[in-house]
């Protein structure tokens, strides 16, 4: 898996600069002048654990999917025992998040999700 992040959960600007409200280090500016909320340093109140920029979950209309690379992972292609575990490891990252499944966002996976992805693809699922 590639590189590993932390979410800073808001954005404060002084004097031209964007600051993480919570742990109130400098966050770096992207191209449009917005701050990059996704650093590889942690938040005082970001998850304990980072998450892996290829993998991400996204939860709309109360449905939690695995987003690989930005695209969704069609559930219905995996075995069944296998699509369950990961809907469930989905929405499993989405809580230890302070996310719930009626919270429409994008959420980073747990350590637990990222190996099962790494799983299922030696496996040749993916």
């Amino acid at each position: 898996m590639g590189r590993k992040y932390y979410l800073h959960p808001s954005a404060v600007f002084h004097e031209g600069k964007a600051f993480c409200q919570y742990c109130g280090r400098e966050l770096p500016l992207d191209e449009r002048g917005l701050p990059t909320l996704k650093t590889d340093w942690p938040c005082t109140v970001s998850a304990p654990l980072p998450f892996d920029e290829e993998v991400s979950v996204s939860v709309w209309n109360m449905q939690a999917t695995v987003l690989l690379n930005k695209k969704a992972i069609d559930y219905d292609r995996l075995p069944k025992k296998q699509a369950d575990k990961l809907e469930r490891l989905a929405v499993e990252s989405v809580e230890k998040t302070g996310g719930a499944i009626n919270m429409s966002g994008i959420y980073p996976p747990t350590e637990g999700l990222c190996k099962y992805i790494e799983w299922l693809k030696r496996r040749g699922y993916l």
